[in-house]
């Protein structure tokens, strides 16, 4: 999450009051663009991402080989993660990304492109889902504004259209509630009494401790 904050003022401290109300004018004007508001004593802190993403802001579309070309790529020669993350802009193929339904207005966005190695797709993949969340975040965000010309007809989510080469792909997803995980570890399920489950986890940290420092 990308914070900005406006200070009301440095105002003297005769006219504390007055520092207090401009805060509060900044707040209510600030929730035009994100809901996300803090009021502080003399400062409004504003959650600006998704504002930045609608209004062109930061362009999170910036994936292709236009970005990292090929040659930049040899030169430096990457390795692991950042090696997975430049080879996933060479799977786009297509610069304009964002195309209009004639007959309806609405906007959607669309990749096209191969992919012949799964670990690169997958992390496209991640990378879809994140852009899939921040443009719902984004399209509901705008639907709060007071003013209706800022609002924006989109669809909320890539349509993928990346084919697969040299291997099948499933996208099997696997979810956990990791609050019920942690009732069922933590709780009185197994140990009877949550402090004993605490006692359990401080004892298997000791043990890591001893053992690292033998080994070290």
């Amino acid at each position: 999450m990308l914070w900005v904050a406006l200070l009301a003022c440095a105002w003297p401290e005769a006219a504390e009051p007055q520092a207090g109300a401009t805060a509060r004018a900044l707040a209510v004007w600030g929730l035009q663009f994100t809901p996300r508001v803090v009021l502080l004593e003399h400062a409004v802190l504003l959650e600006v991402e998704r504002s930045l993403r609608l209004f062109g802001g930061l362009r999170l579309l910036d994936i292709d080989e236009n970005r990292t070309p090929m040659h930049l790529y040899q030169l430096i020669n990457p390795e692991g993660i950042s090696d997975l993350e430049w080879r996933q802009h060479f799977e786009i193929k297509n610069a304009q990304k964002i195309y209009i339904n004639h007959t309806t207005k609405q906007k959607v966005i669309r990749l096209y492109g191969e992919s012949k190695d799964p670990k690169v797709h997958r992390k496209l993949l991640k990378y879809i889902d994140y852009v899939n969340q921040e443009l719902l975040d984004s399209v509901n965000l705008s639907d709060t504004f007071q003013n209706k010309k800022y609002a924006i007809i989109f669809k909320s989510n890539i349509e993928n259209m990346i084919q697969t080469k040299t291997f099948t792909f499933s996208d099997f997803r696997l979810d956990l509630d990791y609050n019920a995980v942690t009732k069922l570890l933590m709780g009185e399920h197994i140990y009877g009494d949550k402090k004993y489950g605490l006692r359990e986890l401080v004892q298997n940290s000791i043990d890591a401790c001893m053992l690292m420092r033998e080994i070290s």
